[in-house]
């Protein structure tokens, strides 16, 4: 027997035992790990927010060599896939199997494909992917847009927008509730709670935007709700807006003024009507320390003609024509109520070829002081529908004069708003007087002491128009560079500015400084 055979013949002898034959290594081939995945492909199929799944995958050692798995990785951002129950790594003999678990919890309610990476030792996989997949059933706010932005917005206009909440998720969405703050925004829209939006439902919600200074201004809507994130807020941005104004007036040098007494004849205004006569010499006195160069007419019936002509200073009597002009009666009881009327007819009477023809002058002021114990009774008055009747006659005499700077009323009538002891109050000369900056003395108490603040209105410009309506609360008036912290008003129908006391004279410089009333669309 050769020495290979002898060889050979003990080799199979030491793989027999009485059992039988085992296999043997060929000591010729390499021992190498192989890995087997079993499934590859993990679908987890529609799950609710609130439900979770778990399947499962072997991982087999086929090869001839113990087999490291190093790694088990999920690429997965939304985290909805995690391993359960797995270490990190582990080994595998050959023929050695582990069976793995992968849970699903959806964090949207969208389909989701991840891979699922083994990391092995296998010469050939050294990665071996396993698809997983899922889809998420549940609810997913949208609020658009967000921020809602109004830009700029006049102070004092309200701007309107809205939202819109969308589920744009795969199953019903309820809003538990909506809450707002932001000082300048209003939710205008009040949702029944709870609001239930199924998919691809939405709720528009009404926000407003009024700004009360110039100023940047946020607000915040928040919106509970059973959707995963379960509260979601949006902002509202808006920029409160102002202009600035400032009207100036350089008031002419008034070289005189024309001045209209208009006397109720009435029966009961007797003793007033003397009065107005004994006073008539003291108003002259006082007017003269502003002015020499004065005009005046009594007025008492419809036609508007003085009843004494014209008086100036260089009228012999003229006071004694005072008197008498302010107490004639125009001979019909149902006129010699009629102030407003009959004064504005004075005035077109003062044009030329009229009965005052060369009563009204430029560069004059023009003053139209009124007595009466009654309201007025113009045609007008009687209509309760024409609560503003009185700016007609008012009106009228502004367009003859050409400026409404340059008119003045004032009165010596009955309280607001309820009249007093033996006078009614004096509607209509009343809003004639305020509408004008006059002055208003009360028929009920010692109206002649004060009978000297006429004589100073009526060469002052107690009333200046601004260019625009004006935000009052914005008003700063200056008088030759100082400012008037008091002694004016605002009249919001004319948008003038009122002097109630110490009112600018001939030659001041006045600054009015404004915000424009908001004209808001």
């Amino acid at each position: 027997m050769s020495r290979e055979f002898a060889l050979l013949t003990a080799l199979g002898l030491l793989a027999c035992t009485e059992n039988g034959l085992y296999d043997v290594v060929d000591p010729g081939v390499d021992l190498e790990p192989r890995i087997e995945v079993d499934p590859v492909y993990l679908d987890f199929g529609e799950l609710k927010s609130d439900e979770s799944a778990t399947l499962s995958f072997t991982v087999t050692n086929v090869g001839s060599a113990e087999l490291e798995v190093d790694e088990l990785e999920i690429i997965d951002d939304s985290e909805a896939f995690a391993m359960h129950d797995a270490p990190s790594g582990f080994d595998l003999d050959p023929d050695e199997s582990r069976t793995l678990e992968v849970r699903f919890t959806p964090k949207s309610g969208s389909p989701v494909t991840v891979p699922l990476h083994v990391h092995s030792d296998d010469p050939d996989n050294e990665i071996t992917l396993v698809d997983l997949v899922g889809l998420g059933r549940m609810p997913e706010l949208a609020i658009s847009p967000d921020p809602l932005d109004f830009g700029e917005v006049l102070i004092g206009c309200q701007e309107e927008g809205s939202v819109l909440l969308t589920n744009t998720g795969n199953h019903t969405l309820e809003i538990s509730d909506i809450a707002h703050d932001g000082s300048a925004f209003t939710l205008l829209t009040q949702a029944l709670l709870p609001l239930v939006l199924e998919e691809g439902g939405s709720q528009i919600l009404n926000i407003s935007y009024a700004p009360d200074a110039a100023e940047s201004h946020t607000g915040t809507l928040t919106v509970s709700s059973d959707e995963p994130m379960g509260v979601r807020e949006a902002a509202h941005l808006g920029e409160g807006a102002s202009t600035s104004r400032t009207d100036s007036f350089l008031l002419p040098d008034i070289n005189g003024v024309d001045i209209v007494f208009f006397g109720d004849t009435s029966g009961s205004m007797g003793e007033e009507l003397t009065t107005m006569h004994e006073e008539a010499l003291s108003f002259v006195q006082n007017l003269e320390a502003y002015t020499e160069d004065w005009q005046i007419i009594t007025v008492t019936g419809k036609e508007g003609c003085a009843t004494s002509g014209l008086i100036t200073p260089d009228t012999a009597g003229w006071d004694e024509l005072f008197a008498t002009g302010i107490t004639t009666a125009p001979g019909n009881d149902n006129v010699d109520e009629w102030g407003l009327y009959n004064t504005a007819m004075a005035i077109s009477e003062s044009s030329a070829g009229g009965c005052n023809e060369g009563f009204l002058r430029d560069g004059r002021m023009l003053h139209i002081i009124m007595l009466s114990d009654e309201p007025d009774h113009s045609p007008g008055w009687y209509d309760t529908s024409l609560t503003d009747y009185w700016r007609d006659y008012v009106e009228t005499v502004v367009a003859i004069k050409g400026s409404l700077s340059m008119v003045t009323y004032s009165a010596i009538i009955g309280d607001q708003p309820k009249g007093c002891d033996g006078a009614e109050a004096g509607t209509g000369y009343h809003e004639a007087v305020s509408a004008t900056g006059g002055v208003e003395l009360s028929i009920c108490s010692n109206w002649w002491e004060s009978f000297s603040s006429l004589a100073e209105v009526s060469v002052s410009q107690s009333m200046l128009t601004l260019s625009e309506a004006a935000d009052p609360d914005s008003i700063v008036v200056r008088v030759n560079g100082e400012v008037r912290a008091d002694g004016w008003s605002y009249d919001a129908s004319s948008h003038s500015v009122l002097f109630d006391a110490d009112p600018p004279t001939s030659g001041d410089f006045v600054e009015i400084n404004y915000a424009p009333e908001a004209s808001c669309l």
